[in-house]
C-alpha cells in the first residue's frame, strides 16, 4: 500500500510538471474519477470533505519533499473541482430551444391560421405568418409578409405584437387588417374594432393610436407615418372579394394579377400619381379591372391573350 501511495505522489508530481506520459496521465485521470466526491460540492464543508478524501488516498511525504507534495494535492483538488463543475453542467436540464413556425398561403388559396392563444389570422394569397414556440409566454409576437386579417383574443397580461415591413403593431384584443407586401412602398394597418398602438420597429416613442375606422400608412423608405379614415370593407377579401384603401393604381393592378393569375401590361407614366379606393365582392377580373381603371379615364384591351391598359 505504501509503495502504491509513493507511486501516486510521483505520478502527481510528474503530471504537475508536465512530464507524465500519456499512459501515466490516463492512470491519474482514472484515479481522480474513482474519488467518492459528489458532483455539486462547492461550499466550505464540502471542500473539507474533498481534502479528507484526498488525504485518505495519499500519503504524507517525507519532510524534505513536503513543499512539493502540497502543490500536487492542490493541483489534484483543482482538477476535481473542474470535473465536478463539468458534471454539474452536464446534469443541468437543457434549456429548450426556441423553434420557429412558418405558415404560408400559396398563390391559389387563402389560409386560416389558429394561434395557440385562440387568436386567428386569415392570410391572403402569397402571404406568410411566422411565430416562435415561446409565443404566449410573456407576449404574443408574430411576423407578417403579405396581407392578413387578425382577430386577436383579449389578454391584458400578454400583448399581441405584429412585426411587418419595419412596423410594429401592439394590441390587447381587437380586429384589424394589415398589408405588408414585399416590394410595396407602404405598410398599411386598418382597424375595425378595439384599439392598437402602431410605431416603427424599435421606436415606441413614435407610436400612433388607432381607433376603429382609421387607417395607418407607413413608408419604410422615409419612415413617414400618417393616418386617415376608411369607409370600405377592408376584410371583404377574406370571402373572395377585393379591397383597396387609397393605394397606388400600379399596386392595385399587381394585386389583380395575383388574385386572378393574369398578366397586365401598362406604361408606368399611365398610372403615375393615381390611387384607388374601392372594395368589391367576388367578381370577374374584367369587372374588377374596369372598376379601378374607370375613375382615371383608362380602359384596357386584350390582344393575343395579353391584357393591355390604354
Amino acid at each position: 500500500m505504501a509503495q502504491y501511495k509513493k507511486r501516486l505522489d510521483q505520478l502527481l508530481l510528474r503530471f504537475l510538471y508536465r512530464k507524465s506520459s500519456p499512459k501515466e496521465t490516463s492512470l491519474l485521470w482514472q484515479w481522480l474519477w474513482q474519488l467518492d466526491i459528489p458532483a455539486a460540492q462547492t461550499d466550505n464543508q464540502q471542500q473539507e470533505r474533498l481534502w479528507d478524501a484526498i488525504s485518505r488516498q495519499t500519503v504524507t511525504a517525507p519532510p524534505i519533499r513536503r513543499s512539493f507534495v502540497r502543490p500536487a494535492l492542490v493541483a489534484a483538488a483543482a482538477l476535481l473541482f473542474c470535473l465536478a463543475a463539468i458534471g454539474w453542467l452536464l446534469q443541468k436540464p437543457a434549456v429548450p430551444s426556441v423553434r420557429s413556425y412558418v405558415i404560408n398561403s400559396d398563390d391559389q388559396h387563402m389560409k386560416s391560421v389558429a394561434l395557440p392563444d385562440g387568436s386567428t389570422v386569415i392570410l391572403n394569397l402569397s402571404s406568410t405568418l411566422t411565430y416562435s414556440s415561446d409565443y404566449n409566454n410573456r407576449e404574443r409576437k408574430v411576423m407578417l409578409t403579405g396581407e392578413g386579417y387578425f382577430k386577436v383574443t383579449t389578454d391584458d397580461q400578454r400583448p399581441f405584437i405584429v412585426q411587418s415591413g419595419g412596423l410594429e403593431t401592439r394590441v390587447l384584443g381587437t380586429e384589424f387588417n394589415m398589408e405588408a407586401r414585399k416590394g410595396a412602398a407602404q405598410v398599411r394597418v386598418a382597424l375595425t374594432a378595439g384599439k392598437v398602438a402602431v410605431y416603427p420597429a424599435g421606436k415606441p416613442e413614435q407610436q400612433l393610436i388607432l381607433k376603429p375606422g382609421e387607417l395607418l400608412r407607413y413608408e419604410p423608405a422615409s419612415g413617414k407615418l400618417s393616418t386617415t379614415v376608411f369607409t370600405n370593407d377592408v376584410a371583404c377579401w377574406t370571402t373572395g372579394g377585393l379591397s383597396f384603401n387609397g393605394i397606388p393604381l400600379s399596386e392595385a393592378i399587381q394585386q389583380l394579377e395575383t388574385h386572378y393569375h393574369i398578366r397586365i401590361q401598362y406604361q408606368p407614366q399611365q398610372l403615375a400619381h393615381k390611387t384607388v379606393t374601392a372594395s368589391m365582392s367576388k367578381t370577374s377580373w374584367q369587372k374588377a379591372l374596369s372598376a379601378i381603371l374607370f375613375p382615371h379615364d383608362l380602359t384596357y384591351k386584350v390582344k393575343d391573350r395579353i391584357i393591355i391598359v390604354r
